[in-house]
């Protein structure tokens, strides 16, 4: 479900030029783009987890914010890694497209549980079980997954550093941030530019449809 009308033609000028071109450079830009566009797309065929990092107030949950009211927020979830490993925390993602850990500190991919993730995004197989019910869920691990955080993110490798390599695109927010904060920013462009912020996502998802063809992954410069 997408709150936002599409309208090809509608465009997003703030949304580029005072969130997005202010903080990163063109290719984040575009990867970013590209991320929104498998999210619209569904099913994260190159099995990846976007991670945002770097400066505090910078944007970064402003955008995340935005893109999930673009997406719709009935089909966000939360995602807390410390509770992976409990038989119960895989059914609140039932009927879920996208996971989202917004702010989260530096030690959010150390728990013993965040393992985890990678099956959450590698298409594998898995089993939930609600609470007071004796029935079990399957359901397939091809969600979107993003993750914000103003620290530098450690993992817990265990041996595993091809795996979490292969599927982590990060980005980095080095530069400062704005030197006046503007209220319910976030809010302001989605009320503003929604349509275009979609249709700029759209045409992400036409981008990574093409990538998908020619390389099967993310293209990355």
């Amino acid at each position: 479900y997408c709150p936002l009308p599409y309208a090809e033609d509608a465009e997003c000028p703030r949304f580029l030029s005072e969130l997005l071109e202010t903080a990163l450079d063109k290719d984040d830009i575009d990867l970013i783009q590209r991320y929104c566009g498998a999210i619209l797309l569904g099913g994260n065929a190159a099995q990846k987890i976007l991670v945002i990092t770097g400066t505090a107030g910078g944007g970064k949950s402003t955008l995340v914010d935005i893109i999930e009211r673009c997406v719709g927020r009935v089909n966000i979830v939360e995602l807390r890694p410390s509770h992976l490993d409990d038989r119960f925390e895989i059914a609140r993602f039932i009927g879920k497209r996208v996971l989202t850990g917004k702010d989260v500190p530096s030690h959010f991919f150390e728990s013993s549980s965040a393992s985890a993730l990678k099956k959450l995004v590698g298409h594998d197989s898995l089993s939930a079980e609600k609470k007071g019910s004796n029935s079990t869920f399957e359901l397939k691990g091809d969600f979107d997954v993003i993750v914000t955080s103003n620290s530098r993110l450690r993992v817990m490798i265990d041996s595993d550093i091809e795996a979490w390599r292969r599927r982590l695109l990060i980005i980095r927010y080095d530069r400062p941030k704005p030197e006046r904060p503007i209220r319910n920013y976030g809010d302001e462009l989605f009320d503003s530019e929604g349509p275009g912020i979609l249709a700029w996502m759209v045409e992400g998802a036409l981008k990574h449809l093409n990538e998908l063809e020619e390389e099967g992954d993310f293209r990355l410069s």
